[in-house]
């Protein structure tokens, strides 16, 4: 009888909708031969887009398949933590060798003494073991690695093991992480058979998804929700995943057991008190001085605004506005709704970079 939605960093929402495609086609390579090119797939989309969502429905769908998945998020100690990770998942399924052994024993009392085996085993003929375990029983392994980022050492010893035992074993790759980092992934000469992983753009969902995932979410509750009250969740969220569940959060909290607009605007406007740290702010980090010189320059214009009239404002010729219009475009913080035009994709974006200039 609590609060259906989920504004919180990588929880899955009560109610998934709108990346069936993704799930079906990475399902379907699971199933298909190990040279499927699904089994190694790279999720893509702006902060709040819903990437580490899809990776926690895929791991919950592909266990009816026999196929485990082994989630990390990708850390300094990616490889420790990928064996860990792998031994905790599959404890049922591997046996592992004690690393202890006797070293003395008393006659006169009964005493053992223990002496830990402190091998330094290389990774890689660790996680062998446990795989060729796990492939006996023909359990599959999927490593999920979450906020991928490229010039990493574990991450290119990880990849060059997974292409070395992608046929031998039953492994997959399912990758998420921001644009311009998986860009700096696939650029890497030491790890380039990685470009060849079938990679999915997330974007935002459509009008009717999302209505029918409010009202979904809202009947999961005791509340009930008006027509005229879940389009405007939708149309103030536009269609970002993130922000349907802030705003749903909020209307729920705010609201008495029928929910009407009046309730509905007032828990949007106290959600909209929390977009500019949660969400914004956390796009910002992610961009260089130019891209913010770009988007507040976009904030200072009317919208959709005139690319010359953006050029104009930034003083950016018109290769470097091209240039820096692609990659945020790319990013997932800009679009252009006609030629010649260019606008935020993200909600309240303008509104928040107007009010800090």
């Amino acid at each position: 009888m609590g609060n259906p939605f989920y504004p919180s960093y990588g929880i899955l929402p009560k109610v998934f909708l709108g990346r069936e495609d993704i799930i079906r086609e990475f399902l379907y390579g699971l199933e298909n031969a190990p040279g499927d090119p699904n089994r190694s797939t790279a999720i893509t989309g702006a902060r709040g887009t819903g990437k580490t969502a899809v990776l926690k429905e895929i791991g919950k769908e592909m266990l009816r398949l026999g196929w485990i998945p082994v989630y990390v998020l990708m850390k300094n100690e990616l490889l420790d933590d990928i064996y860990e990770e792998t031994i905790h998942s599959c404890k049922e399924h591997i046996k592992q060798e004690s690393k202890r052994k006797v070293t003395g024993i008393s006659l006169f009392q009964v005493s053992i003494n223990w002496e830990n085996i402190e091998q330094e085993e290389r990774w890689e003929a660790k996680m062998h073991n446990l795989l060729s375990q796990l492939t006996e029983k023909s359990i599959g392994v999927v490593f999920e690695i979450d906020e991928v980022q490229g010039n990493s050492e574990d991450l290119r010893r990880f990849a060059a093991f997974f292409q070395q035992y992608r046929e031998a074993f039953k492994i997959a790759l399912l990758m998420a992480g921001i644009p311009h980092q998986l860009d700096s992934v696939f650029s890497d000469k030491v790890i380039s058979f990685l470009r060849r992983s079938r990679l999915k753009q997330l974007g935002l969902l459509s009008a009717s998804e999302s209505k029918i995932l409010i009202r979904k979410t809202f009947s999961l509750s005791h509340k009930h929700i008006t027509e005229e009250a879940v389009d405007f969740i939708a149309e103030k969220s536009g269609g970002f995943p993130y922000l349907i569940q802030l705003l749903g959060y909020e209307v729920w909290e705010s609201a008495a057991d029928d929910i009407d607009i009046e309730q509905t605007r007032a828990g949007v406007n106290k959600a909209e008190t929390y977009i500019g740290s949660s969400l914004i702010e956390l796009i910002l980090q992610d961009l260089s001085l130019t891209d913010k010189d770009f988007i507040y320059g976009l904030a200072a214009l009317r919208t959709p605004a005139k690319v010359s009239d953006l050029m104009e404002y930034t003083r950016f010729d018109r290769n470097k506005l091209n240039q820096y219009r692609r990659r945020l475009d790319r990013e997932g913080v800009i679009y252009s709704p006609e030629r010649g035009y260019v606008d935020f994709v993200i909600p309240y974006m303008k509104e928040y970079l107007s009010e800090r200039l």
